[in-house]
C-alpha cells in the first residue's frame, strides 16, 4: 500500500523466518567471516521459531501456534476519526490480508451506524 493509506502489511511466524533465511542465502558475494555469521543467524532464526512452536504445543496454546502460520499481517496505523476498528487482516498474500482487513472495518462499522 501507498504512505498515505496508513495500511502496513507485514510478514509473520514462519513466513518471516523463511523469507529472512531466504534473503540471506542469496548473498553469495560476502567474505567467507560474513556467511559463517549469516548461516549462524539463519540457524538461531529456524530454531527459534521451531523452539516457539514446541512451547507453544506443550502448553496447548493453539491460538498462538495457528498466528505462527497467519503468513502476513495487515495494519491500520491512524484510522479515520468516528471509524471503529479493532482487528488486524492476515492472509497468505499482502493483498489478502489487506482485504481481510477492509472486510472487518467495513463489519464492524456497518454494525455502528445501524
Amino acid at each position: 500500500m501507498s504512505e498515505t493509506s496508513g495500511i502496513q502489511t507485514y510478514a509473520v511466524g514462519y513466513l518471516r523466518a523463511i523469507n529472512t533465511v531466504l534473503r540471506l542465502r542469496l548473498v553469495r558475494d560476502l567474505p567467507h567471516a560474513d556467511r559463517v555469521a549469516a548461516r549462524k543467524h539463519v540457524t538461531q532464526i529456524l530454531r527459534r521459531e521451531l523452539q516457539a512452536t514446541h512451547r507453544h504445543a506443550t502448553g496447548r496454546n493453539w491460538r498462538a501456534i495457528r498466528s505462527q502460520f497467519n503468513g502476513y499481517l495487515a495494519e491500520w496505523d491512524y484510522p479515520p476519526e468516528g471509524m471503529l476498528h479493532n482487528r488486524c487482516g492476515t492472509g497468505w498474500t499482502r493483498r489478502t490480508a489487506i482485504r481481510r482487513l477492509g472486510t472487518h472495518i467495513a463489519r464492524l462499522n456497518t454494525k455502528a451506524t445501524s
